[in-house]
């Protein structure tokens, strides 16, 4: 139900006012870069779809997988993600190694300013 799933995609951006916001809080909270059906169905309920749950889930998941990706979700999202690893990888080693070498005060998180002062 491709209808269920844009009302469903309208509800999360309007609640979270960005994709990857809502992917990150309410779809994907284990960080496993998927979504399965039990955890969609808890995010319509915390989100408070009213919708064909069942038919935005198949809308979703075209490729019968039986999970949610964030490409599925948004996919422009999904590739600027993919382009940073991809640059963070080629040019570090790995994402962990950026985030090591631009975390001057060893503090494990990246203030505005140490990631502006790396670029």
């Amino acid at each position: 139900d491709h209808d269920a799933k844009q009302e469903f995609k309208d509800l999360l951006l309007a609640k979270m006012t960005r994709y990857l916001k809502g992917w990150k809080r309410i779809l994907d909270k284990d960080n496993t870069n998927r979504c399965n059906w039990y955890e969609f169905q808890e995010a319509c309920r915390v989100l408070g779809f009213r919708g064909n749950i069942g038919g935005a889930w198949r809308a979703f998941d075209e490729d019968l997988s039986g999970y949610i990706s964030l490409k599925e979700l948004d996919e422009n999202a999904s590739k600027v993600l993919l382009g940073f690893r991809r640059w963070a990888i080629a040019e570090f080693g790995s994402v962990r190694q950026l985030f090591t070498t631009f975390d001057k005060d060893k503090s494990n998180s990246l203030s505005f300013l140490e990631w502006r002062g790396a670029l």
